[in-house]
């Protein structure tokens, strides 16, 4: 049986100008650190960063995902503000 060889997360893959990788990279401290402090998957998380942005939408009625991940993030000591969700806005 052949091995399956592992794909790298590459800079084609990953848009490292994007709201998502500031916050989960830059701010959080990487992939599995953000999952530590926000409870989601990291398929999820790595979805996010290849798409570039974090969804505003959540399947809970009064929540959403960013106003989520600033309130897991400010528990945790880690400034995230509403327009480092916004493309160009952040620091």
């Amino acid at each position: 049986m052949a091995q399956r060889q592992k794909r790298a997360i590459t800079s084609e893959r990953v848009k490292r100008d994007a709201p998502a990788y500031r916050i989960v990279i830059q701010k959080c401290g990487g992939l599995s650190t953000f999952c530590d402090i926000t409870g989601f998957a990291p398929a999820t998380v790595h979805n996010w960063l290849r798409s570039g942005l974090i969804p505003a939408k959540w399947y809970e009625p009064n929540l959403s995902y960013q106003r989520y991940i600033m309130g897991r993030a400010a528990l945790s000591g880690i400034a995230v503000t509403p327009s480092d969700f916004i493309e160009g806005m952040g620091a």
